[in-house]
């Protein structure tokens, strides 16, 4: 991923524009792939808590039910 300097000696009002549309550009890939990123940790998360509460749940009841106890 290439990163863009914040000032760039440009000349010509098409040059500004350009770079402009590059850094636009670059801001846009880079917020999809935190999105990306993000969006993966959230359903990782949602797994995991599913997870853990189906868990919890048999080994309550099978705690209740003295079977785990013997």
């Amino acid at each position: 991923m290439e990163k863009l300097s914040p000032q760039l000696p440009t000349e010509t009002l098409e040059d500004k524009r350009q770079y402009a549309l590059a850094q636009w550009n670059h801001l846009i890939r880079d917020f999809a792939k935190r999105a990306d990123r993000y969006k993966i940790r959230s359903r990782r998360l949602q797994f995991t808590s599913i997870v853990l509460a189906s868990c919890t749940t048999i080994l309550s009841a099978l705690s209740a039910s003295n079977i785990l106890g013997q």
